[in-house]
């Protein structure tokens, strides 16, 4: 099982589970099949699953002759920790000033402002 302060999982990663949370399990070439509008080849989505396994972020049914994939990781979990790793190494922890930054900016609609104004 993954230990939550454990998640690290690189761009083309995030890709790859984004695929498997939407929809699992899935076969390889489901999963080829979903990145097709990337520049990666087969080899290379399947070398990057097996990295995934190692870090016990998703997990294999053995069945046949073919494997199907699934998420070990709830995605509100690795969101969590990816979203706590970014404020601590961009804003040194400090939550409010991605809070300060998001809001001062054109990032938000008119409509996610009040939202946010409401929330805080």
């Amino acid at each position: 099982m993954y230990q939550q302060n454990e998640i690290k999982i690189s761009d083309s990663e995030w890709l790859i589970m984004q695929v498997i949370w939407n929809k699992s399990p899935l076969y390889m070439g489901e999963i080829v099949k979903a990145l097709s509008h990337t520049p990666w080849a087969g080899a290379t989505i399947h070398t990057m699953v097996v990295r995934l396994i190692a870090k016990k972020l998703i997990a294999i049914i053995r069945g046949g002759h073919a494997f199907q994939y699934y998420p070990v990781v709830p995605k509100e979990d690795a969101v969590k920790m990816y979203t706590k790793s970014f404020i601590d190494r961009v804003y040194k922890g400090n939550a409010s000033e991605l809070v300060i930054e998001i809001s001062s900016d054109d990032y938000l609609t008119t409509e996610e402002k009040k939202a946010l104004k409401k929330l805080l």
